[in-house]
């Protein structure tokens, strides 16, 4: 972007990666408003926005979230960030959709996308058969990153039985992930 003169989206890189930081290196909580954990994500779609142009295409639901309810820290952006990943291989517009709705005693969250899917194996290392590896998961980020595996782990670790996680996906017909959590407020 420098090369490119692009001085105002390297400004708005730099002030979405710090929003992003600032949220991920809080350490005097894992806990965070569902309404801070929303403007992390806005911050990293504004950044995919500026590397991948119209490539991308994002859309945000989250009408009518009270302010109170409370999520581990960046449980949504890396099912995101997978979306994004494995739905630009394969299609011209990467197209995420990413909706929150509140009942009185849960916060539903869908990420939807239009990628290659998910396939079989991994479908079946994520069965609630594995979930003695979960703890493992979680502290076993190595290459990985911070992927879908490590999302399930930490939610069963904070919610346990609570935790409510299902994927509808078809081989390159993208994937919709559903997480439902009790709101703890």
């Amino acid at each position: 972007m420098a090369a490119q003169g692009r001085n105002e989206d390297i400004e708005q890189v730099v002030n979405d990666l710090s929003r992003m930081l600032r949220s991920s290196l809080r350490v005097d909580t894992e806990l965070i408003s569902i309404h801070e954990e929303i403007r992390t994500i806005r911050a990293f779609i504004s950044i995919l926005t500026i590397c991948y142009g119209s490539r991308v295409k994002f859309d945000i639901i989250d009408d009518h979230i009270s302010d109170n309810i409370q999520i581990p820290k960046l449980l949504i952006q890396p099912l995101i960030e997978n979306a994004v990943k494995y739905s630009l291989g394969i299609v011209e517009v990467a197209v995420v959709s990413i909706s929150l709705h509140e009942t009185a005693d849960e916060l539903t969250i869908v990420i939807k996308d239009n990628g290659v899917g998910i396939p079989d194996e991994v479908l079946k290392d994520l069965s609630p058969g594995t979930e003695m590896n979960f703890l493992q998961d979680v502290l076993d980020i190595g290459e990985k990153g911070i992927g879908l595996k490590n999302v399930i782990a930490r939610g069963r670790i904070y919610y346990g039985s609570r935790f409510a996680f299902d994927i509808h996906t078809a081989m390159n017909q993208g994937t919709e992930i559903t997480m439902i959590l009790p709101i703890k407020r």
